[in-house]
């Protein structure tokens, strides 16, 4: 137990200290251009123009797989943070199947994967004998996409929750509560999303929020979207006591203020970010290492894609990151 930690804490270390994180964040300030971009990350210009995200995406799982690959047995909860990817890879095929598309790329997860995408178009062969199974109940032709991404996201965060709850608390003891928050959070941007774009009643609100208990006799992570809900969205004063008004959009002189989804997300992962940072070097040999560590880099990965998409629309990194509410 003690070499396979020492291992993964090193390795962990040597990663971050090259990725796009910590002090090396503010090196993306002055990219202009996507050559500037693929320079900077090491990717080939002909790679990275076919799919910079996708090429950046999968050198990122391999330099996960090589700090994971030093359990003998990764836990569940280890093996749920890598899924995460294959969640996102199934609301994106659920939504290219909806619509009569290709299917996207995905990210490739190796022995962690479990869904069949290359059944694709026929969900039912990419879906059968997974632990996603239960959504072929769902009309995936014409039932509410809000409602079946809401449904993996549930389980998806169900499954996490368990294998967290699985691990004695002295493993985990930052992580924890990292989690929570992200999943607090979630809830009050899905909250916002719905009712902003979706123009959803709090009513039906509620049916699409990850409900769960991080323990038995704890507040539902949900309540903090919840309690938005009695909020108008147009109206800054109702929401100043709210716990979570330190993500919201600030008001801006002469002009009307309505909150904004997007600006409390950005918000909420930069929260999110910093969280993960302290915690990743507090207890080198627990298994908050290895958590924070694959959190990290995916935000990393989240930073550098959202400044693909900004350079292809000729807006500088500077300003993406701006936008994103990541510091300079």
């Amino acid at each position: 137990m003690g070499a396979e930690r020492s291992f993964i804490y090193a390795k962990a270390c040597g990663i971050i200290a090259r990725s796009f994180v910590e002090g090396r964040l503010a090196r993306c300030a002055g990219i202009t251009t996507l050559e500037e971009l693929y320079t900077l990350t090491g990717e080939s210009s002909a790679k990275a123009s076919s799919g910079f995200e996708q090429a950046f995406r999968a050198k990122n799982v391999r330099e996960i797989f090589s700090v994971v690959k030093a359990f003998p047995k990764p836990p569940e909860f280890i093996i749920y943070l890598i899924k995460s990817y294959e969640c996102a890879d199934l609301k994106y095929a659920l939504a290219a199947h909806r619509a009569g598309l290709p299917l996207p790329s995905q990210t490739p997860l190796g022995r962690f994967a479990s869904i069949c995408f290359s059944a694709y178009p026929d969900i039912s062969r990419m879906l059968k004998g997974t632990e996603y199974q239960f959504l072929l109940k769902e009309d995936l032709e014409r039932g509410d996409i809000a409602d079946l991404e809401t449904r993996i996201d549930r389980h998806y965060y169900a499954m996490l929750l368990a294998g967290l709850r699985r691990i004695q608390r002295r493993e985990l003891p930052a992580f924890r509560y990292i989690l929570n928050e992200e999943i607090a959070l979630k809830n009050c941007v899905w909250a916002l999303r719905l009712r902003t774009y979706f123009t959803m009643d709090s009513a039906a609100v509620r049916n699409y929020l990850i409900d769960e208990k991080p323990s038995p006799g704890s507040a539902s992570l949900a309540r903090d979207a919840l309690k938005s809900l009695d909020f108008a969205l147009d109206h800054r004063p109702d929401w100043l006591s709210w716990r979570r008004a330190g993500f919201l959009n600030q008001e801006q002189p002469n002009s009307y203020w309505k909150c904004s989804p997007s600006a409390f997300q950005s918000n909420a992962a930069v929260y999110l970010y910093h969280l993960t940072r302290k915690s990743f070097r507090r207890q080198p040999f627990s298994l908050d290492t290895a958590a924070c560590f694959i959190r990290l880099k995916q935000f990393e990965e989240q930073v550098l894609c959202s400044i693909a998409e900004a350079l292809r629309l000729n807006v500088p990194a500077q300003d993406a990151l701006k936008m994103m509410g990541v510091p300079q």
